[in-house]
């Protein structure tokens, strides 16, 4: 499993705590934007972003000094398992047309993930 499919799987765990209702999820793709810089699978860049979470603050490998911020939602009128379902989407997605980019961003109608190597949010 890459580092890539690592880190969008936590991502999509972590979404399954979400407990509201509505009945599917809309996976159509709003935009996307894959950063022009890439990484290599043994690139320090590759460990921060396997060890990405959905919390809002930044995580790194330990034995790295390059840092991974990320961040990933869901609408909040969707269930748990609904939010898992495009989470997943959006995870192939970006496996399939941004694998090895640095930065990352994907909307889709019902949910979003991003993450980059410069902090982009508050906290």
């Amino acid at each position: 499993m890459t580092a890539w499919q690592t880190v969008l799987i936590t991502i999509l765990l972590l979404f399954s705590v979400l407990d509201t209702a509505q009945s599917g999820s809309d996976v159509s793709l709003v935009y996307k934007i894959c950063s022009a810089d890439e990484f290599s699978t043994y690139d320090t860049y590759a460990g921060s972003v396997a060890e990405l979470r959905f919390h809002l603050y930044v995580t790194s490998n330990p034995s790295s000094c390059s840092l991974c911020y990320g961040h990933g939602a869901c609408d909040g009128a969707l269930s748990h398992s609904d939010c898992d379902s495009c989470l997943k989407s959006a995870t192939n997605l970006i496996i399939d047309q941004c694998e090895y980019r640095v930065g990352v961003q994907f909307q889709l109608e019902d949910c979003r993930i991003r993450y980059e190597n410069y902090r982009f949010f508050e906290g």
